[in-house]
């Protein structure tokens, strides 16, 4: 019996394997594709239509972008994505609630004659803290944030293409 327990006991515990550490995989880009970093930097930041000389096409493309549907909805894309990373985030540390109250009532004598003499208004008072906080043994919690992260970083980069 002993040894079936210290089996399945071991069993679970390799069972619970700690995540690994990422690492970023070598890429072998040919030195023909890129291009020097201040050279890139200009070329993606270029307003490229002004080199037509056109104000109406500035003008017309200027109110292409301020009314573009599609790249609001990437921006608040990306505000609620930082909002979800922010949330997940959150969980590593502890958690602290507060709730606080205060009633008064009057008693009618009517309803209650004798029954409460002298108690014409009751008071009553509470407060409640709660506190909460996750030990992160197996790395489930900086996993969860880092997914995250990356989703949030993702959805810049979409807002940027």
């Amino acid at each position: 019996m002993i040894r079936a327990f210290t089996f399945v006991f071991l069993l679970l515990i390799s069972s619970c394997v700690f995540r690994p550490t990422y690492t970023r995989p070598e890429i072998d880009i040919p030195e023909s594709w890129r291009l020097p970093n201040d050279e890139a930097c200009c070329h993606a930041n270029l307003r490229w239509w002004t080199q037509f000389g056109d104000p109406v096409l500035d003008a017309l493309i200027l109110e292409a972008l301020e009314n573009n549907n599609d790249l609001q909805v990437a921006i608040a894309s990306v505000d609620r994505f930082y909002g979800q990373y922010r949330s997940v985030y959150s969980q590593l540390f502890p958690q602290i609630y507060g709730v606080a109250s205060a009633l008064r009532m009057e008693n009618s004598l009517q309803a209650n004659p004798g029954l409460l003499k002298g108690l014409h208004f009751m008071n009553e008072f509470m407060v409640l803290l709660t506190c909460a906080y996750e030990l992160d043994i197996w790395g489930k919690l900086h996993a969860a944030s880092d997914a995250a992260l990356a989703l949030y970083l993702g959805q810049i980069q979409a807002r940027r293409t």
